[in-house]
């Protein structure tokens, strides 16, 4: 039964004189939908304000609609609802498998992928319950700029301890409010649990049983904000690769270089459109016979700004370092750069003014002066 604080039991709708039994279990339907690990059909009742999202409760009560039961002596309605013996799975958007503590393993989440500054978004965690502990769980959600600096965080616990048995699932909803002043990029959401009494983290062990820190990275996420600043352009040019995507800029820093030092590029890219694919940025030192001498490849901006996440009308300046081998000799190079798509390796070609295809690389000759 949703019906306020799960640590006790005894909530309003019982005040009127009923007894709570055995069979009865009381949870925070606003904060999470709880399932018991037993295969046959439950009933649900829910209280007031303590209703789960509608979108869950459309999922998991398919064709259902609310059944008056009640009303209690505040003037809420107690509403009912039955969990079927035969339920659909588990079906988050973006499905993980993590123990997080030996405590707990989450399934996944729902969490939107393109969201507008100074709104509210809803991120909804899966999972289930491994074993009992005393101590209270709090689950924390971290929205991360592109510096991994803190811009909204809601922290909250999903369930009380040991009031569910091990083998209890549930999907617990977490709303995360937005500053207003969020600049426009892309950002990460951090996820993870901790102690409430000493905020430890519980460690994270991912699907191969390797340690994976103290938070889940899940990212990434759009925001629409505030205008990113026009980066300026050393070099102009301008060249067109495939899924609308412009290199119109570069930059090199410092002109001249020792081996051993390190050659700073600066691509300037400009879409048309969004990209379908997550593509990585090459950058090749060659010689005179077109030989690759030193490799770089990343993904944009240090991977911080996919370019599943770019849209038309932006200016992404995107700095890469390449380390100039000891081994390579004194003289003048070029640079060839290009994407690939980071799945199949396959190059994203370079057209012409006509739309013919030309290239699978934008060469830049003779930038490079090696001392």
């Amino acid at each position: 039964m949703a019906a306020g604080n799960p640590d006790d039991p005894l909530a309003e709708y019982f005040r009127v004189g009923h007894s709570v039994g055995h069979d009865i279990q009381v949870f925070n339907g606003a904060r999470s939908l709880i399932f018991p690990s037993t295969p046959q059909s439950i009933p649900y009742l829910f209280v007031g304000q303590d209703h789960p999202p509608l979108v869950l409760l459309q999922r998991y009560f398919p064709g259902q609609s609310e059944q008056l039961v009640a009303t209690t002596l505040s003037g809420q309605t107690v509403v009912r609802y039955q969990l079927p013996s035969v339920r659909s799975a588990f079906a988050p958007r973006d499905p993980v498998s993590v123990n997080v503590g030996d405590r707990i393993q989450l399934y996944g989440f729902d969490l939107p992928r393109e969201v507008t500054a100074g709104t509210t978004i809803e991120v909804n965690w899966y999972w289930r319950i491994l074993a009992n502990d005393p101590r209270e769980l709090v689950f924390f959600n971290q929205l991360l700029d592109s510096r991994r600096q803190r811009r909204a965080q809601i922290d909250d616990r999903a369930f009380a301890p040991n009031y569910w048995t091990p083998g209890t699932s549930g999907i617990s909803t977490y709303k995360l409010e937005l500053p207003a002043d969020l600049e426009t990029g892309a950002y990460r959401l951090a996820v993870g649990i901790y102690y409430r009494d000493n905020f430890q983290r519980l460690p994270i062990w991912d699907a191969n049983q390797k340690l994976a820190g103290t938070d889940l990275d899940l990212g990434p996420i759009k925001v629409h904000g505030r205008p990113r600043p026009i980066p300026s352009i050393e070099h102009s040019l301008r060249r067109h690769l495939g899924e609308g995507i412009d290199l119109v800029g570069y930059a090199t820093q410092p002109s001249t270089l020792n081996p051993g030092s390190t050659l700073d590029v600066t691509l300037d890219w400009a879409p048309h459109q969004r990209p379908r694919s997550d593509y990585t940025v090459f950058i090749h030192l060659l010689d005179s016979q077109g030989k690759p001498l030193v490799i770089g490849d990343a993904p944009p901006v240090n991977g911080t700004y996919p370019t599943t996440v770019w849209d038309a009308g932006e200016v992404i300046a995107d700095v890469h370092h390449l380390t100039i081998g000891a081994n390579v000799p004194p003289g003048t190079y070029s640079l060839e750069v290009g994407l690939y798509d980071s799945q199949t390796l396959k190059r994203v070609p370079v057209f012409d003014e006509r739309g013919k295809i030309v290239d699978d690389r934008v060469l830049i000759p003779g930038i490079v002066v090696v001392r």
